[in-house]
């Protein structure tokens, strides 16, 4: 997927249809340094240096950004194992020369005019990367999203706005099972010995706890650290498991099996601790087309072998999971209010 359940939301994702590139791995730090086939975001990143040289995004504004590029996060118990997640694909300070030769490579084969069509239904790019680590104790993927919405930039940095993607969040996913998700309170934090700094205008931090059933295999538990960063020109927001609630017992780091009888009751497997999973936002704001913003998601992630029996299983899943956020998120920044129309076209590529 929050900002993070609507626009870092993406919890996990992607479709089995050609792309141009076949991504199978990405930067790994630990005990062996991998030198993989380049994803599609590494080769936006190698293909366009001028752009990378250029300040992605102020990291003072945003240390945990920064962290999660440049040392990478903890992908076991022991925390010797650390991967990266890539430069954003559109950095700050771009002429509209440049973002548009980003644009033409994050769009693939959809034709600029469509993939930057003002409609809540335009199409959306993505890729998954799997990422060959044999030291790591669970299957690590990787998630990339790129589209463009239009609206305000300013609007994805209110409170107002955050808040609302929660409520709505909440009221439109009803489960039978035990999910739900909110930001914990000054006094939860306190307890734990945790304080976080004042906002700024450019500068806001939270500790989100969400509990989501994953396909109906899984319930997954998570507290996560989030700041959310912006400058003139784009809009950052990055979020990483919070070590100090791996063992929490209100707000843990676990995931559970889910077991549903012929009767349709469940029942929870026992709790197995969850220790890798990051992402980020980047929400950049384009000199044309008029009021458009480039949207890049890129989410890293561990999947136990024991979810889906080590098949494909959200391969086949994640498509109109992150269909479905993509359409949501550019609905809410249109007109935050209302509830978003239902829309089956396939936008995925």
């Amino acid at each position: 997927m929050n900002i993070y359940l609507r626009v870092l939301m993406f919890a996990i994702w992607l479709p089995a249809v050609p792309r141009p590139w076949a991504p199978t791995a990405l930067m790994v730090k630990g005990s062996g340094l991998l030198a993989p086939e380049p994803s599609r975001a590494d080769r936006l990143a190698e293909q366009w240096p001028g752009a990378f040289g250029k300040s992605p995004v102020p990291d003072a504004h945003n240390p945990l950004f920064a962290d999660l590029i440049d040392r990478g996060i903890s992908v076991d118990e022991g925390g010797k194992l650390h991967v990266r997640l890539p430069q954003p694909t559109m950095a700050d300070g771009l002429s509209q020369a440049e973002q548009q030769k980003i644009l033409l490579q994050a769009a693939g084969r959809r034709p600029l005019e469509e993939f930057t069509r003002n409609a809540v239904v335009a199409p959306f790019s993505m890729d998954i990367v799997d990422v060959p680590l044999p030291e790591s104790p669970t299957p690590l993927r990787r998630v990339d999203v790129w589209y463009v919405a239009y609206g305000q930039l300013e609007q994805l940095f209110s409170e107002a706005f955050l808040e609302h993607l929660l409520h709505q969040a909440a009221a439109q996913h009803k489960s039978r099972y035990p999910v739900g998700r909110r930001i914990l309170s000054p006094d939860e934090l306190e307890a734990r010995n945790l304080r976080l700094p004042p906002d700024t205008p450019s500068h806001k931090e939270r500790y989100l706890f969400t509990a989501t059933a994953l396909f109906d295999r899984v319930l997954l538990q998570t507290t996560r650290h989030v700041v959310v960063s912006r400058s003139e020109e784009s809009l950052v927001l990055a979020a990483a498991l919070a070590p100090a609630f791996h063992e929490d017992k209100q707000y843990p780091n676990q995931w559970q099996s889910i077991q549903v009888d012929e009767q349709g009751r469940f029942t929870l497997g026992p709790a197995q601790a969850y220790v890798a999973s990051a992402s980020y936002t980047k929400v950049t704001r384009l000199h044309q087309p008029a009021g458009a913003l480039f949207i890049e998601h890129h989410h890293l992630f561990a999947e136990p072998q024991e979810w889906f029996g080590g098949k494909n299983f959200l391969r086949s899943k994640l498509p109109l999971a992150v269909q479905e956020a993509v359409r949501k998120l550019r609905w809410h920044l249109r007109s935050p209010s209302p509830a978003p129309p239902s829309a089956k076209a396939p936008s995925a590529h």
